[in-house]
């Protein structure tokens, strides 16, 4: 590999992903590597990020999940701050006791009308750094939201 090939890669990162770089917002891949594409969506998404839509999802956001696969039983606390900012506390119980988890990051959401909405996070926790996930929910009522997966939040606060 010739010293000018070996800078083209990087080069391209920063080049599609410069903004999001620039302040430290990024996606990694599960090695920890930066993950292009999925930081340039995240880059798209602050640019679709709306305002006054993320200031009604903010607050703290109950849901309760079952395994019965693995008998196991996860409830979650997400708190969604209107700059931007979340964190998340999670629990999961199964036979033999119970685990604790959390972590946090970054959001942006925009809504996409009746009731339907994106949203978009960078979490580091325990297990992961800078790794991005997105998916579409549905708002039912103000205290109320139903994701991809079928599972339902409650607005706590």
């Amino acid at each position: 590999m010739s010293s000018s090939s070996a800078f083209r890669a990087p080069l391209a990162v920063l080049l599609l992903c410069g903004p999001a770089l620039a302040q430290g917002e990024y996606c990694a891949d599960a090695n920890g590597n930066v993950d292009a594409n999925a930081t340039q969506a995240w880059a798209q998404m602050q640019e679709r990020a709306d305002g006054a839509f993320m200031e009604q999802l903010a607050g703290t956001w109950y849901s309760q999940t079952q395994s019965p696969a693995t008998g196991q039983t996860a409830e979650t606390y997400v708190t969604y701050a209107p700059d931007g900012r979340y964190q998340y506390q999670q629990r999961i119980c199964s036979a033999t006791g119970c685990n604790d988890y959390g972590g946090g990051g970054s959001w942006a959401a925009f809504p996409m009308g009746r009731g339907a909405y994106t949203i978009m996070t960078i979490t580091t926790d325990q297990s992961r750094s800078q790794q991005c996930y997105g998916t579409t929910s549905r708002m039912v009522d103000a205290n109320t939201v139903v994701d991809n997966l079928g599972t339902v939040s409650r607005r706590t606060q």
